[in-house]
C-alpha cells in the first residue's frame, strides 16, 4: 500500500510539473465548443432556415446574457469523403467555469425562444432530419509567450 501511495504521489508531481512547464510557453485563453455538422443531402435549404430561425437567435441571446463570449459559423470548402462535415459552429466561453455552468443556466433562454419544452423537442427532432453531428470537441485557445522571457 505504501508503494502505491508513493507511485501515485510521484505521478501527481509529474503531472503538476508538466502543467507548470507548459505555462512557461503560453497564456490560457477562452474555451470553444466546436461542432461539425454534415447537412443531409437535399436538406440544405431547411438546414439553413433552421439555423437562421432558431440557432442564431438562441446563440445571440446566449451572448447578450453573458452566457457565452461569442459564437461562430463556418463552412468546409473541401470534402475528404461523403461522410465529412459541411458546417461548423463554435461557442466561445470565457473560461472553464463559464463552460461548466452553461448547461444549468441556458434552459430558460431556450424555453423563452420555443415557448414550451415540447416545441423545443419537436424542433430538435426536425433539426436531426436536416443534419448529422459529425464531431463535437473542446479546444482552449492559447497565446504564445515571447521566446526567452
Amino acid at each position: 500500500m505504501h508503494k502505491l501511495g508513493l507511485t501515485l504521489g510521484a505521478l501527481a508531481l509529474c503531472c503538476v510539473s508538466q502543467s507548470a512547464r507548459a505555462q512557461e510557453h503560453y497564456t490560457n485563453g477562452p474555451i470553444r465548443r466546436v461542432l461539425h455538422v454534415a447537412i443531409t443531402p437535399g436538406h440544405g435549404p431547411e438546414f439553413w432556415q433552421d439555423l437562421r430561425q432558431n440557432v442564431k437567435p438562441l446563440y445571440d441571446a446566449y451572448k447578450a446574457q453573458g452566457l457565452i463570449e461569442d459564437w461562430f459559423t463556418f463552412i468546409k470548402s473541401t470534402k475528404e469523403d461523403r461522410d465529412d462535415w459541411d458546417v461548423g459552429l463554435a461557442l466561445q466561453f470565457k473560461n472553464w467555469a463559464a463552460f461548466d455552468t452553461f448547461a444549468a443556466r441556458v434552459d430558460s433562454v431556450v424555453i423563452r425562444h420555443y415557448g414550451t419544452k415540447e416545441s423545443r423537442d419537436q424542433a430538435a427532432q426536425r433539426r436531426s432530419q436536416h443534419g448529422t453531428l459529425v464531431s463535437s470537441f473542446l479546444v482552449r485557445y492559447v497565446t504564445l509567450k515571447e521566446w526567452g522571457k
